[in-house]
């Protein structure tokens, strides 16, 4: 009996350790992202505008959410994306490393602060989830999606 228990208990830590990250519901984590930023006018992507804009294959995509400025000359912008394979995670990094340089790039020349905020800002992966943060306060926006993850 005490054998049997042993192999349940062993089997059920397996299991519990199988997933490296806590998996938080992308709606609720946009919500918690956004909230305190200052996003001048933000607006939310549709998955055929989201699709349009970073290039990623929404065949892929499990589940998303974007917000962003909706009124011209601000860069800031933050989008979650939950992949159903964790083998598309590189490629979307990458996808979204290129989607970034070229948004520095539309900024650097008329608004260098815009651009700043691009240069500083980051890709964080967390298993099948990847977040691009392009925010004024990037520094509490990373703090919120590293607690998400680690709850």
């Amino acid at each position: 009996m005490k054998k049997l228990l042993c192999i349940i208990l062993c089997a059920m830590l397996l299991f519990t350790a199988c997933s490296e990250y806590a998996e938080p519901d992308v709606s609720e984590l946009m919500s918690e992202i956004t909230s305190g930023q200052e996003i001048a006018e933000t607006a939310y992507c549709d998955e055929a505008t989201a699709e349009a804009v970073f290039g990623l294959d929404f065949e892929k995509v499990e589940d998303f959410s974007c917000a962003y400025s909706g009124k011209g000359g601000y860069a800031d912008i933050a989008a979650v994306f939950k992949f159903t394979d964790s083998d598309y995670v590189s490629e979307a990094e990458k996808i979204l490393a290129d989607y970034k340089d070229a948004r520095y790039h539309d900024f650097e020349g008329y608004a260098p602060f815009e651009a700043e905020k691009i240069e500083n800002g980051v890709i964080l992966t967390y298993g099948r989830y990847v977040v691009l943060l392009i925010l004024g306060d990037i520094s509490s926006a990373v703090d919120t999606v590293d607690a998400a993850f680690k709850a």
